[in-house]
């Protein structure tokens, strides 16, 4: 019996900050030993039924794991007992509020005037640079690299780079 998205819902778990990804990879592990028992009890049946579709770990979100799964109480069970678990959040968190944290975001959405970036394809590959120039609608990038000795200002896609250190972060840490 499949989920549909209507059944599934995002719950979130608190966990020991630093100890998110362990208890994800604990609870997959549990889940996994269930399906192989050949004897189960009636909890241990009930978890493998309404096993969660997804568990989401996002870096920024600090002692928090989420599930997506229509019985939060089954994870609960899981969890039991765990030593970093700290028990549900209690309601529900809609996909609309986690997508931004994992959706990946395009060079181009963060791309500044002033960030540091990797050549990371094509001929100019590990070179680094610093960003001149940017113009979106040719999805092109100006930079100016750095291990160069006579100054020359290169342009390339901006599908071929990556940001090294961005200008914001350093404006961040600075001020």
């Amino acid at each position: 019996m499949s989920m549909s998205s209507a059944d599934s819902r995002f719950f979130a778990y608190k966990i020991r900050e630093g100890q998110e990804v362990n208890v994800a990879l604990f609870i997959d592990e549990v889940i996994h030993a269930y399906e192989r028992m050949q004897n189960r009890t009636e909890e241990q049946e009930e978890v493998i039924k309404s096993k969660p579709k997804s568990l989401i770990v996002i870096p920024s979100m600090k002692g928090v794991i989420l599930a997506e799964t229509k019985n939060p109480r089954i994870l609960e069970y899981v969890l039991s007992g765990q030593r970093h678990y700290r028990g549900r959040i209690f309601g529900t968190v809609k996909f609309e509020e986690i997508e931004p944290f994992i959706r990946p975001k395009s060079v181009i959405e963060v791309l500044n005037v002033g960030d540091e970036i990797e050549v990371v394809s094509g001929p100019l590959r590990g070179s680094r640079g610093k960003v001149l120039r940017i113009d979106k609608t040719k999805n092109e990038v100006t930079f100016q690299p750095a291990e160069v000795s006579i100054p020359m200002p290169m342009t390339i896609s901006m599908d071929a780079v990556k940001i090294v250190s961005s200008v914001k972060e350093v404006n961040a840490k600075n001020g």
